[in-house]
C-alpha cells in the first residue's frame, strides 16, 4: 500500500530513535513505525518546489522540511 510521510516526520522519528535507543535505525523500520502509528499523509498532495533546498545548510534544510505537512 502506498502512503505519504513528510521528510520532517522521518527525521523526527530518526532523532527520537537515536535518543531512546542510542543507536541508528534503518529506514524500513522507521517507515513501518510511522505507518503503524498512522503518522502519514492521507492523500498525495501537490509536490512543493524544492529547487532551493540544495543551497541550504543542514539547519535551514531541516527547518524547511519540518514545515511541509
Amino acid at each position: 500500500m502506498n502512503f505519504y510521510v513528510s521528510l520532517g516526520d522521518i527525521q523526527d522519528s530518526i532523532d527520537n530513535f537515536n535518543r531512546v535507543h542510542n543507536n541508528h535505525p534503518n529506514l524500513p523500520d522507521i517507515l513501518h513505525e510511522l505507518y503503524k502509528n498512522q503518522n502519514y499523509i492521507c492523500s498525495e498532495s501537490e509536490l512543493p518546489d524544492i529547487s532551493g533546498f540544495a543551497l541550504m545548510d543542514d539547519d535551514e534544510f531541516l527547518k524547511k522540511i519540518r514545515t511541509y505537512k
